[in-house]
């Protein structure tokens, strides 16, 4: 589930709380077959309601969609992925687009792409590095995103981590240009200019 832009902090953990709670209680009562019963009473589960096994199993995987492991990658909205060094326990991630008024100053030689900035988080355990990665299809201009970066809010200034080598380098054929950073929150696409690269800024 992905709260809009306008939730508040304390609205989206109680529907977090809430969600994980009910993922446990279906856990916890699920059949020897893998089923869930039809009810649940201080006398004993009811049969098992078919019909329901394939929306609670769905359910549960989105509610957990991001599971443990190494080098874990979810997709948490449509263009968005981010991927995770080390999942120590379970969690929803989210990645949902704030309102203009909320972004945060960009420093000089950056201007907000087309308005976008993002608040990303997890209720998982991480460990180790997070890339996040975000699709501007819209750009069709090759020199054009070669100048977008991710900025990411730290200590209250937005400072560039822009991937430029490697596996998560900028991509224009998928449009994809990634951050790698050891937190979530705010992030912010940009746009390089000519102050920027005046400056020496990558």
């Amino acid at each position: 589930m992905l709260l809009g832009a306008g939730g508040s902090s304390s609205a989206a953990k109680t529907v977090a709380r809430a969600l994980a709670n009910a993922a446990a209680f279906y856990i916890a009562h699920q059949l020897p077959n893998g089923g869930w019963p039809i009810a649940v009473t201080a006398f004993g589960n009811g049969d098992e309601y078919a019909e329901a096994d394939a929306e609670i199993e769905r359910a549960i995987q989105t509610l957990f969609s991001t599971p443990s492991g190494s080098s874990v990658t979810v997709a948490p909205a449509q263009l968005s992925t981010v991927t995770f060094g080390r999942v120590t326990a379970s969690g929803l991630t989210s990645v949902v687009a704030l309102q203009p008024t909320g972004a945060a100053v960009l420093p000089r030689g950056f201007v907000l792409l087309d308005g976008l900035s993002y608040d990303a988080k997890t209720t998982a355990a991480t460990d180790g590095r997070i890339s996040i990665c975000f699709s501007v299809p819209w750009v069709t201009d090759a020199a054009t995103f070669a100048d977008v970066r991710v900025l990411h809010l730290e200590r209250g200034v937005m400072v560039d981590r822009t991937v430029v080598a490697g596996p998560f380098a900028p991509d224009f054929a998928r449009r994809s240009v990634c951050a790698r950073t050891t937190s979530l929150r705010t992030f912010a696409i940009a746009v390089r200019t000519d102050q920027a690269r005046s400056r020496g800024i990558r």
